[in-house]
């Protein structure tokens, strides 16, 4: 019994000396933190699929407002890429758009990176893209650079009002920029060739 006593005094010395030493670092915590309650970060957390080929997202902030919101995505649950952040805003109800989601069931999650550094998570929402997306550009109308996404290598020729093809990009795949900064303010034809596919597409461009 005796010996039982002092082996628990020893470790509970040891207790305290520990605490001690992590305390003197900045260590100890006091009290419970729960990282996964986000219920004063991120409230009501939305995907809205928008034109057929577009997310919204929306959340309203919660009582603590985080110094940036990172919108993240996953196209399979598990692994999420950063593919927006906004800064701390005043705003009561906060909308990003995901201008190039992958087809399928896209997962959407916020992680709010408070004012010490410190990360939290929001739930996830989903949405759900149908249809043929293997192309798309924007923004439209354009300013100075367009962004284009293709799944297989296309052909693009952008062609003014009189026939004249102004710009010409081949073999272009996966998420490419084309400077269209020397084309005058207007209306223009996008045409795009699939040669993997074999199809030929067409659309309209407005210059800014």
């Amino acid at each position: 019994m005796l010996r039982y006593l002092l082996t628990c005094l020893a470790g509970f010395c040891s207790l305290i000396t520990f605490s001690q030493e992590m305390s003197s670092l900045g260590l100890l915590f006091v009290g419970k933190i729960n990282f996964q309650d986000t219920s004063s970060l991120v409230i009501s957390l939305t995907a809205t699929v928008k034109d057929n080929s577009k997310v919204k997202i929306s959340w309203k902030p919660g009582t603590i407002r985080s110094e940036f919101y990172s919108i993240e995505r996953s196209v399979n649950g598990a692994a999420f890429e950063t593919i927006g952040v906004i800064k701390q805003t005043s705003e009561a109800v906060i909308d990003w758009q995901d201008e190039l989601p992958v087809a399928g069931k896209d997962q959407y999650r916020i992680r709010c990176t408070l004012g010490d550094g410190s990360q939290r998570y929001s739930a996830t929402t989903s949405a759900i893209i149908a249809g043929n997306i293997s192309f798309r550009f924007y923004p439209n109308p354009v300013d100075n650079v367009l962004i284009v996404r293709s799944e297989n290598p296309v052909d693009i020729v952008i062609i003014d009002g009189n026939g004249k093809t102004r710009i010409s990009q081949n073999q272009l795949s996966g998420l490419q920029m084309i400077n269209v900064s020397s084309l005058e303010k207007g209306i223009y034809l996008i045409r795009v060739y699939n040669r993997y596919l074999n199809t030929q597409i067409q659309d309209r461009l407005v210059k800014n």
